[in-house]
């Protein structure tokens, strides 16, 4: 699944038949860095609103730690979404912290 935010050419994998999501520097416990120029806060959105709503089973980060329940995907989302309401989801956005979780933007 192209999953742009991180990186442009980011990808998540899907694995449908376990449930397994492999969401690489997409989604992961820590802070996600969104500030760097070649991220993009907006399609970090989109890319969360696609693969949100997946049935995920297991989640696959590619940092920290693998004890990540899949709800982690519909909390982020979710936030990204009021940060985009509140007119903070762009470069210098602030410093975001959601307890398991955080967004430097």
């Amino acid at each position: 699944i192209h999953t742009p935010g991180h990186a442009p050419g980011h990808l998540c994998f899907w694995e449908e038949k376990t449930g397994y999501l492999f969401t690489g520097d997409l989604v992961y416990k820590g802070i996600l860095t969104a500030w760097f120029p070649s991220t993009d806060p907006e399609s970090y959105l989109k890319s969360l609103e696609a693969i949100s709503d997946l049935p995920a089973k297991k989640v696959f980060p590619a940092h920290h730690s693998l004890e990540i329940a899949p709800e982690i995907l519909i909390r982020m989302r979710k936030a990204f979404e009021q940060l985009k309401e509140n007119g903070m989801l762009h470069h210098g956005g602030g410093t975001f912290d959601y307890g398991d979780w955080g967004v430097w933007l």
